[in-house]
C-alpha cells in the first residue's frame, strides 16, 4: 500500500509539473516498484535517488543551482583528462574554492605577454567564463588572444590623466619610462591569475592589485563573481575595452540622449521631488556645461520630456542637445585610457547618466553625492510609499558597489602613477 500511495503521487506529480522535473520524478517512481522483495520494507537506496538527482541537473542544467556550461578544452588536453573535471571547471558560478594563498607580485605588461589558451604551472585558468553560450563575450564584444596589440591599443592600455586632448594623446608618443612601468598579478597559490579570454590580470596599481587580491581571499567555500566587483572591472578593462574602444565609446555616448539628470519634475506639480533633484543635480549641470562648452537640454514635466524625447526627422530619439555638446562629449570619451573607460561604462550604466559619470570621473562629485544623484527619484518613491524588502534594498546596495567599486578602480590608479 505504501508504494501504491507512492506512485499514486508520483504519478499526480508528472501530471502537474514541468517536463524537467518528469524525468526526475519516473526514475524514482518505478524504482520503488523494482527495488521490492527482501528490501521492500527498508528505505530506498541513496545511491539510486543519486544517480536521478545528477541525472536531473545534467539533462537540465538551468533547473539545477549550479548550472553547467560548455567546456571549452584547452590545447592538448584529451576527452579522458578533462572529463573527470567538467563539473569543476564549467561552472560560471558556485564553485568550490580551490586555493589556500592569495599574493600580488610583478608580472609583464600586457602588449608583452600575448595569451594563449595553453594553461602552464605559473598560471591558472580563470573560473569565470568569458560567454554562457560559447561566445569570446556574452556582451557580444570579441577579442583575439593571437593577434599583436596595435600600437593605438598600446596607448590606451598606458594609465594617463582623464580628459586629455585626443590629438595630442595620437601625436604623443610612448616613452620608455611608460613602457617600463610596473605592471602588477594577483596570485592564487604561487599561480597567477587569467582573464576569461586568457590574457594575464596585469594592472598598473600595486594597490588596485592588493584590493583584488581582497576580494579573492574574501571567498569561503564557494567563489561568487558578483561578490568580486574590481575584479570584473579589470577583466572587462583588459579582454573587452581593449579590443574594441569604439563599441564601449558608443554605448556611453548612447547615454546622453536619454541622461536620467536631464529630466527634471514639474515644480507646480511636484515641488518636493523637484527639490531634489536640484539638490542632488545642480552642481553636476553646472560642471558639466563647463566641461562641454554649453547647456544641456533639459526636460522638466513628463509631458515635455515625450515630447522632446520623440522621434524626429532625422530619426534620433532622445533630448535634442547642442551639436556642440554631443562633439564635446564624444572628443572626452575618445580621450580616455581603458581604464577609466571601463570605469566611466560602469557608472553609466549604473546611473543611466553620462553626466554623472563625467562628474565622477573628473572628481568633481565625491562618491556618496554620485550614488544619490543616480537615486533621487526611487528614494523619493521610497520616502513616500516605504521599501519593499528584497526589491528597494538590493536595488540600493547594488548601486552603492557599482559606483563605489567604480571609484577605487580609478582612484587607486590615479594615486599609484601620480596622475
Amino acid at each position: 500500500r505504501f508504494h501504491f500511495a507512492i506512485y499514486v503521487a508520483m504519478s499526480s506529480l508528472n501530471a502537474f509539473c514541468a517536463t524537467p522535473f518528469k524525468s526526475f520524478s519516473m526514475r524514482i517512481k518505478t524504482s520503488f516498484f523494482f527495488t521490492r522483495g527482501k528490501h521492500s520494507s527498508r528505505a530506498h537506496p541513496p545511491s539510486v535517488i543519486l544517480s536521478a538527482s545528477k541525472q536531473f541537473h545534467s539533462k537540465h542544467p538551468h533547473g539545477s543551482y549550479l548550472p553547467l556550461l560548455p567546456v571549452r578544452r584547452l590545447s592538448g588536453e584529451t576527452e579522458s583528462s578533462s572529463s573527470s573535471n567538467n563539473i569543476r571547471d564549467s561552472r560560471l558560478t558556485g564553485r568550490r574554492r580551490f586555493y589556500k594563498h592569495v599574493g600580488v607580485h610583478s608580472v609583464a605588461a600586457p602588449w608583452e605577454d600575448v595569451a594563449s589558451f595553453d594553461v602552464t604551472n605559473s598560471h591558472v585558468k580563470s573560473p569565470i567564463s568569458a560567454g554562457v553560450d560559447g561566445t569570446q563575450s556574452a556582451s557580444g564584444v570579441k577579442g583575439s588572444l593571437s593577434i599583436e596589440m596595435e600600437e593605438s591599443i598600446r596607448k590606451r592600455l598606458l594609465p594617463r590623466n582623464a580628459f586629455l586632448d585626443s590629438a595630442e594623446i595620437s601625436t604623443k608618443a610612448v616613452t620608455k619610462q611608460e613602457i617600463s612601468m610596473a605592471w602588477y598579478g594577483v596570485t592564487l597559490d604561487g599561480r597567477t591569475i587569467r582573464t576569461p579570454l586568457g590574457m594575464t590580470l596585469a594592472v598598473p596599481s600595486e594597490t588596485l592589485a592588493w584590493a583584488i587580491a581582497a576580494e579573492w581571499d574574501a571567498q569561503e567555500d564557494y567563489l561568487q563573481p558578483a561578490q568580486m566587483p574590481l575584479m570584473t572591472l579589470a577583466c572587462t578593462a583588459l579582454d573587452q575595452t581593449a579590443s574594441a574602444p569604439d563599441v564601449v565609446q558608443e554605448q556611453a555616448l548612447k547615454f546622453l540622449a536619454t541622461d536620467t539628470i536631464c529630466y527634471w519634475a514639474d515644480p507646480t506639480e511636484d515641488r518636493v521631488l523637484n527639490k531634489r533633484q536640484q539638490q542632488a543635480w545642480e552642481h553636476i549641470h553646472n560642471y558639466c556645461e563647463k566641461l562641454l562648452c554649453d547647456k544641456v537640454a533639459v526636460a522638466v514635466g513628463a509631458n515635455e520630456g515625450l515630447l522632446m524625447s520623440r522621434v524626429r526627422r532625422n530619426k534620433s530619439i532622445g533630448l535634442p542637445h547642442p551639436e556642440q555638446v554631443i562633439a564635446q562629449a564624444r572628443k572626452i570619451i575618445q580621450s580616455l585610457d581603458i581604464w577609466h573607460l571601463t570605469a566611466l561604462s560602469s557608472i553609466c550604466s549604473g546611473s543611466k547618466s553620462l553626466l554623472v559619470a563625467l562628474a565622477s570621473l573628473a572628481d568633481e562629485v565625491d562618491p556618496k553625492s554620485i550614488i544619490k544623484a543616480a537615486r533621487v527619484e526611487e528614494e523619493f518613491q521610497i520616502s513616500n510609499w516605504g521599501m519593499v524588502e528584497g526589491g528597494h534594498d538590493y536595488d540600493r546596495l547594488n548601486c552603492s558597489i557599482q559606483m563605489l567599486s567604480a571609484h577605487i578602480f580609478m582612484s587607486s590608479i590615479r594615486i599609484d602613477n601620480n596622475l
